[in-house]
């Protein structure tokens, strides 16, 4: 057998598995929406949960369908090297009569067999630099844990342990000022840090400050770091499916409603703690790490948070939207026949011609 067949097999059935993650996507993405994502009074866990469980479920299902594929190119070419080479390309000496729309489909996913392996090798590509990104990014959160920094002083961390105590978290949680964040953040699951920007002793009421830190808490006694890293991999392993990125979004927004139940909770003052969020808000600058977990969250999350807690109307996904989307996942369903068409699938030997298995 021919040495380079096995790279040729991974590249074919990662290029395979890349476009079958659209389709696939976008089926966990609908049960998600049918289920969760458009029923308003379920709990914030339950659809953070949830939409957590199905993003990990399309991940696993990707790298499921990348070894089938690779283990059926591989049966394939053991079939192969036990027949006779008959010399010629069943293609070109099929009759030339005009093609059925399964032999058409035929010629299609043979067509993109043979060419598979540019797109595979094209993410491969970008899937380096993204998992180069998201090193960077935990590194660069592992700095902010010893530059720029200053004691928080002893009144601030006895609120900080009184707190902890409070949200029944065993761990013992340090608090630092930071010259390094313009935003409060939490670092770490075994040695939780919270960082608070200088500026928030300043421009903060006490009431508001702890309703912060109470949120940081909720993090970590959520256990939000660890999660947070493997909703990071998830998106990089699956960077080119947007049905991928509106799950994750899915996950860090109900993250974040999570925490604002539990700061609510403790019948602190849902109007102060949402000032304190707006006025964090308004002196950010700096981009939040990927690793690290701010208080406010994304912008665009922000207001729909504020909303919710002061009882204000919520903006609902509007139908046409709906519409669309339903649409788009149902022209993805169909375009499946398209990759396969019928029982039919095509694999190419090593001299790139198709060989159809019924």
């Amino acid at each position: 057998m021919n040495d380079a067949l096995p790279l040729q097999g991974l590249l074919q059935s990662l290029g395979w598995a890349v476009l079958h993650s659209f389709w696939q996507m976008a089926l966990v993405w609908l049960l998600y929406h049918l289920f969760f994502g458009w029923r308003s009074r379920l709990s914030p866990i339950v659809k953070h949960n949830a939409a957590l469980l199905l993003l990990s479920a399309g991940g696993v299902w990707f790298l499921i369908t990348f070894v089938d594929q690779y283990r059926a190119f591989m049966q394939v070419e053991r079939y192969l090297a036990l027949l006779p080479d008959a010399g010629q390309d069943p293609v070109n000496a099929a009759p030339a009569a005009a093609l059925s729309l399964s032999e058409f489909m035929s010629v299609i996913s043979g067509f993109t067999e043979k060419h598979i392996v540019y797109l595979s090798s094209i993410y491969l590509l970008v899937l380096g630099f993204m998992a180069w990104k998201l090193l960077y990014g935990f590194f660069q959160a592992r700095l902010l844990r010893t530059r720029g920094l200053a004691q928080a002083g002893a009144a601030l961390e006895e609120k900080v342990a009184a707190l902890a105590r409070r949200l029944s978290i065993s761990r013992p949680v340090r608090v630092f000022l930071s010259r390094m964040v313009d935003v409060p953040a939490t670092l770490g699951f075994f040695k939780p840090v919270i960082l608070l920007p200088l500026s928030s002793l300043t421009q903060l009421t006490p009431a508001q400050l702890e309703s912060i830190l109470l949120h940081e808490l909720a993090h970590i006694r959520r256990m939000d770091y660890l999660l947070n890293i493997w909703v990071s991999c998830m998106e990089t392993m699956l960077y080119h499916n947007p049905f991928a990125w509106l799950l994750v979004r899915a996950v860090r927004r109900e993250r974040e409603l999570c925490c604002d139940d539990i700061v609510l909770s403790c019948r602190l003052d849902a109007v102060e703690y949402a000032s304190a969020l707006l006025s964090l808000e308004k002196s950010r600058s700096l981009p939040v790490l990927s690793m690290a977990l701010a208080s406010n969250g994304s912008k665009g999350q922000l207001l729909n948070r504020v909303r919710r807690m002061t009882s204000a109307p919520r903006v609902h996904m509007p139908y046409t939207d709906r519409l669309m989307a339903l649409s788009l996942v149902c022209l993805l369903m169909i375009s499946l026949t398209w990759l396969r068409p019928g029982t039919t699938q095509a694999h190419t030997r090593s001299n790139g011609m198709p060989i159809q298995l019924r």
